[in-house]
């Protein structure tokens, strides 16, 4: 049996959440079909998001307090249309949880090779959820509005499905000329990217004013509005590969469970009225205009 990552001394249940649980019941909630599919088996539906042997009771209550916070001040107003929300210490403390059970996960048991960097900044989000404070951190939080996207646009389509209805982690070293970099954390919710690096953005960019709107500052205010396209400069590249590796995956999925899926759209009187379905409409968009629209 596993001991908690972040106490060491309680016993891991089996089920603890790597992406809170509360992300995973919105996604189903905005879409037709009421599962969920892994990219990685899209032919296996799943009721429920990543899970392993990571925290012990107390600690997964800890973070379930701040996960609970979140939604009520931070996910759900947007996902209702707020045009901003106010946070406070908690939305930090989200973040820096979600990154942290993340990169243990990467580190761990992950597909692919960690950033270099990737351990470090796991240690440094440990230790700050462990003191449950902002004090003395060595990371940079940031969060960015994901908004829908029309054309004319560089983005591919199946964009807006992947914004809308992806569950994502990914991370990356960012090269700093001459020979430095970062390391770049990046969790997809719904509609939402947390992203946290392991430097202030003075040290990486020529142009750090840029994502002060982005930076978790607590008390702050998020704004529901497309991100600035300079900050987003840093991970659209990425985002659109992501996007166009998931709708290869779908493309691989059986023909039984394609018919399985248009069934279960076909049967629910209120499948164009979800999330998904706005989605779906907004890429149809981007594919009718995608002959004549770059992308990136």
């Amino acid at each position: 049996m596993s001991s908690c990552i972040l106490c060491g001394t309680e016993t891991a249940i089996k089920n603890s959440h790597i992406i809170s649980k509360l992300v995973g019941k919105r996604l189903k909630a905005g879409a037709a079909v009421k599962t969920l599919r892994n990219s990685l088996n899209p032919n296996v539906p799943a009721q429920d998001t990543w899970k392993d042997e990571l925290l012990g009771p107390v600690c997964e209550q800890r973070f379930s307090a701040y996960e609970g916070k979140f939604a009520k001040d931070v996910y759900d107003p947007l996902r209702a249309g707020a045009v901003s929300v106010n946070y406070d210490e908690s939305f930090y403390l989200f973040a820096a949880s979600v990154h942290f059970r993340y990169l243990h996960f990467l580190l761990t048991k992950g597909r692919g090779t960690a950033p270099r960097g990737a351990a470090q900044l796991c240690a440094d989000l440990k230790s700050a959820c462990q003191r449950g404070t902002l004090d003395s951190v060595r990371f940079t939080l940031f969060a960015f509005h994901l908004w829908p996207v029309t054309p004319p646009s560089p983005y591919p389509p199946g964009i807006n499905y992947y914004f809308a209805q992806v569950l994502d982690g990914f991370a990356f070293s960012w090269v700093i000329p001459p020979a430095d970099e970062t390391t770049v954390s990046n969790v997809k919710l719904e509609s939402l990217l947390l992203v946290v690096t392991d430097r202030e953005p003075t040290t990486f960019c020529t142009m750090p004013s840029i994502f002060d709107p982005h930076i978790i500052r607590p008390p702050g205010t998020l704004l529901a509005n497309p991100a600035e396209p300079v900050a987003m400069g840093m991970f659209a590249p990425t985002l659109a590969n992501r996007s166009i590796a998931v709708q290869d995956s779908l493309l691989s999925m059986s023909q039984a469970q394609r018919s399985k899926i248009e069934q279960e759209i076909k049967s629910n009187p209120n499948a164009t009225k979800t999330r998904a379905h706005a989605a779906y409409v907004r890429d149809l968009a981007l594919l009718n205009a995608s002959m004549t629209t770059p992308r990136i």
